[in-house]
């Protein structure tokens, strides 16, 4: 009888170790402070006083410790927090990269390609044939003229592109030839943007020769600016120049019967920063630094 009774109480104790095991079996991605895999304080206690009863041969008190101390885990079992897993948790660590908002970076600003037009002096050198080498002009009709080749179409291209015609050209007679344009001096229109724009200046204009694109090429008008009265001065650097009031802001608006008036070579685009009533004394004020090669925008500013 008192052999069976033992069995039974080893029977406890095998059912302690196996939910024991359980209790410390905690995933181990989960952390928490309640859930150690050390056994619960209070079980433990009940466990050693079953293992004192349990060698002093008293099994059937041993046997009632050992189930205090089973229920005691299985008590502290059931006070362990389940960690839930949040939805961002679950996602993996790329889609979470995607969730972020990054920083907004600033678009960089797409510079348009110089196009070659009339009047540029450009300089073309082939490699190994110096009597080719030489300076060419474009001419009013956009093209060049180049030895062996004959007449090339220049206007409009970019260098690179120029580049690459010549030497196309070129295998004709050359072999493996290696072509390099580069432009000495710009041709185009020259004009003077003066008054209320960020970068007053001369300014070489090609194909829209028109006040707008003056004023583009100058950096567009000032906060400061008048863009209602624009002068334009024709003839500027003859001895009967033209003025003219334009309205910028009605040209933008679309409500000017004809274009935007076309600018020749020697024309001033001057942005007042106030009214101007004698149009004449404003001609006289800016003509007279420009035909001395001495205008500033400070001087011009003083009057206007």
């Amino acid at each position: 009888m008192k052999k069976n009774i033992k069995s039974g109480v080893l029977a406890f104790v095998f059912l302690f170790m196996i939910s024991l095991s359980l209790y410390a079996s905690v995933p181990s991605g989960v952390k928490s402070a309640s859930a150690s895999k050390k056994m619960p304080a209070k079980a433990e206690e009940l466990y050693k006083q079953a293992n004192d009863l349990y060698n002093a041969g008293k099994y059937t008190e041993a046997a009632e410790m050992y189930q205090k101390a089973l229920d005691e885990v299985e008590a502290s079992k059931k006070q362990v927090p389940v960690c839930k897993l949040s939805v961002k948790d679950k996602q993996p660590q790329a889609q979470q990269a995607q969730v972020q908002q990054e920083p907004e970076i600033p678009k960089v600003p797409v510079v348009k390609e110089y196009s070659i037009c009339e009047q540029d002096v450009l300089y073309v050198y082939v490699w190994q044939n110096d009597d080719l080498s030489q300076e060419v002009i474009v001419r009013p009709d956009g093209r060049i003229s180049f030895p062996l080749i004959g007449d090339c179409q220049a206007r409009g291209l970019t260098v690179p592109q120029l580049t690459l015609e010549i030497t196309e050209k070129l295998k004709e007679y050359i072999k493996f030839p290696q072509v390099t344009v580069s432009v000495r001096r710009l041709g185009g229109q020259r004009v003077f943007v003066l008054g209320q724009v960020k970068t007053p200046g001369i300014y070489y204009l090609a194909g829209d020769r028109s006040v707008i694109e003056a004023l583009s090429y100058a950096g567009w008008v000032t906060n400061d600016s008048l863009s209602s009265t624009v002068i334009v001065i024709k003839d500027a650097l003859t001895d009967h120049p033209k003025p003219f009031r334009v309205s910028v802001n009605k040209i933008l608006e679309g409500k000017t019967k004809g274009q935007d008036m076309l600018l020749d070579a020697g024309d001033v685009v001057f942005v007042p920063k106030k009214q101007i009533a004698d149009i004449n004394y404003v001609v006289s004020t800016i003509l007279d630094p420009i035909a001395k090669g001495a205008y500033t925008a400070q001087s011009l500013d003083y009057f206007f």
